[in-house]
């Protein structure tokens, strides 16, 4: 008679086993519920023992969970940092795992590799993130951190009563100048203030193209820059953006004659302006 025969695993070590498995199911590539769990054990494992039990439950202890939900069942405290998450104003999570499809990152908009980012679920169902600190800049349009440079420009343009562009420094050396504007946008919700880079070629270039600032570190930088200066500093800037792209430093449209040219403005924002 075989006396080392080991014995099965027990309904109790089973069901922690199970339960174990649910919370940290993106280890295993599962659903988080009891049946994907059981599924995976007889696929993978087939008749567990005792010992063999009670070795899988130490292990999956100390690995992380998913999501550990507090004896009250009123807090949800989850085992990566989401603060960047909670911050740009995501609500309702319920589950953060590893992300198992190379998507959009919700905050910036860049692709997030598989299984290097978060994939998370919320009340609106499930979206892609970076890793806090992780998120690339510049942003694409219609993410959140886009969103947040909008807001910021707008709160610290509200005053403004007409578009402007100016020249700054480069602050990369590339160049001697970079081009800005701070321009009106119009959409279906209401107008309001943006912050454009404007990239164009040396006096009299009629290709001038306009892109958003996507970077809030750039944003800040220009905007800081703009609000210190005096008032015969910012005319400065607005001069040296006419002259070196000799365009209206209002409208950006191309100046035409020596009168426009020298005073930085066309004929008709000239009368607009008085």
């Amino acid at each position: 008679m075989n006396t080392n025969t080991e014995e099965p695993i027990t309904e109790a070590q089973m069901k922690f086993l199970l339960q174990l498995m649910v919370e940290r199911a993106s280890i295993f590539g599962i659903e988080p519920n009891v049946e994907s769990a059981r599924a995976y054990l007889t696929e993978k494992s087939g008749n567990i023992t005792k010992s063999r039990a009670t070795q899988m439950i130490s292990t999956l202890k100390e690995k992380p969970a998913d999501v550990v939900t507090t004896a009250s069942q009123s807090e949800v405290t989850f085992s990566h940092d989401c603060s960047h998450i909670v911050g740009a104003g995501i609500t309702g999570m319920t589950r953060i795992i590893a992300n198992k499809y190379a998507k959009p990152c919700e905050l910036c908009g860049h692709d997030v590799a598989y299984n290097s980012g978060l994939a998370v679920l919320s009340r609106s169902g499930w979206s892609t993130w970076h890793c806090k600190g992780e998120c690339i800049e510049p942003a694409k349009s219609g993410s959140i951190i886009a969103k947040q440079i909008e807001e910021f420009i707008a709160e610290k343009c509200s005053e403004m009563d007409t578009d402007a562009y100016f020249a700054l420094p480069s602050h990369t050396g590339n160049n001697d100048l970079d081009f800005y504007g701070i321009v009106l946008s119009r959409r279906k919700a209401g107008a309001i203030r943006t912050l454009k880079r404007v990239i164009g070629g040396a006096v009299g270039a009629d290709v001038v193209s306009n892109s958003p600032v996507m970077s809030m570190t750039e944003a800040k930088r220009v905007i800081d820059t703009v609000t210190a200066m005096s008032w015969d500093e910012w005319e400065a800037a607005q001069m040296q953006f006419a002259q070196n792209l000799s365009r209206c430093y209002i409208c950006n449209r191309t100046l035409t004659d020596d009168e426009s040219r020298a005073r930085g403005v066309g004929s008709e924002c000239a009368k607009n302006l008085g």
